[in-house]
């Protein structure tokens, strides 16, 4: 057995977003492996705030409902100075659901505390696995419904430092498609040269592609689910300016709810925004956009949910602080 490589690193790395399907990216699952690290760091964390305008829904003109979302990700690594170091990570959001709708709940969590550990690299071969206990549901710790675990086989092949094909299975409790099933995943990556990176493979897609220094433009996909894009511009050294698009799918056991049934929050963001990094390990973000087609709804899973309430399009500021230790 070899100690683990770049490349080994690069290809888990395409492959980390083919695993969470309709779920968000989180730190506790394969992006503890790949997300970079400045030389020497332990800890890594982002701590975001979000407030939404207050508006009556679709359904109920009654009753207003204004939303607020707090989401703090963190990672360790145990050991810096070695690549193949277990890493720790949590993944924390917290909505705060301001209505008297009696319909909605007033607070709702979700969390997941996990790890990420490569396992074996073996010629051209190599095995990560990861894994994660978490908690979705309105009354924090209370309801052994809303308890899950997550976790990932990772097997791949590199055929070049910059080119490997990888396949996976994933389990995750608290999917928002096929819960407690384990689904299989396949991609390709490649960095085809230095402005392009692309990943081929099922569920998911990615481009990135920097066509010169300081700009960069992202753009992911999960088939029949989700849509993201990001673009980045450095304008000046420690100053950036960006604008996104992202949505977002949650799923929460309430304890009103049988046990088969879940609440689920669908989000959608554009945003933009102003940057600043005065350290490599100090970033803070000021933002704001328009939140639209959100909503809440109730099923098992997206095969068959039942729209609940529909909130107002309207906007919303955004405030991101990341720190590294």
């Amino acid at each position: 057995m070899k100690s683990v490589s770049r490349s080994f690193i690069f290809a888990a790395g395409f492959f980390l977003l083919v695993l969470p399907v309709a779920r968000t990216s989180a730190q506790t699952d394969p992006t503890l492996l790949v997300k970079p690290w400045d030389d020497g760091q332990a800890f890594d964390s982002s701590t975001e705030a979000v407030i939404e305008s207050s508006a009556p829904t679709q359904e109920n003109h009654q009753f207003d409902v204004g939303l607020s979302s707090y989401h703090a990700v963190g990672r360790w690594r145990l050991f810096p100075d070695q690549q193949a170091t277990p890493r720790l990570g949590y993944d924390i959001s917290y909505f705060n659901i301001n209505t008297a709708d009696p319909a909605l709940p007033k607070h709702l969590w979700d969390g997941t505390v996990g790890f990420a550990q490569p396992v074996a690299e073996l010629s051209k071969w190599f095995v990560v696995l990861t894994g994660a206990a978490g908690y979705s549901g309105d009354t924090p710790f209370s309801d052994p419904h809303a308890a899950f675990f997550t976790g990932n086989v990772i097997v791949g092949r590199k055929f070049s430092e910059d080119k490997a094909i990888v396949v996976a299975l994933n389990y995750d409790g608290n999917r928002s498609f096929l819960p407690d099933t384990p689904i299989p995943g396949i991609a390709y990556a490649d960095r085809y040269n230095e402005h392009l990176t692309y990943v081929i493979g099922a569920p998911l897609n990615s481009i990135t592609y920097e066509p010169v220094n300081g700009l960069q433009v992202d753009v992911g996909w999960t088939l029949l689910q989700t849509f993201s894009g990001h673009v980045g511009w450095e304008f000046k050294k420690h100053y950036s300016l960006y604008g996104s698009y992202t949505d977002r799918l949650t799923a929460f056991h309430l304890s009103a709810m049988p046990e088969d049934r879940r609440l689920f929050l669908q989000e959608h963001r554009a945003e933009a925004g102003f940057r600043w990094n005065p350290t490599k390990l100090v970033r803070f973000s000021i933002g704001g956009g328009w939140a639209f087609g959100q909503e809440f709804s109730t099923g098992f899973d997206l095969r068959g949910t039942n729209p609940l309430r529909h909130l107002r399009d309207g906007p919303f500021g955004e405030a991101i602080l990341e720190i590294g230790l």
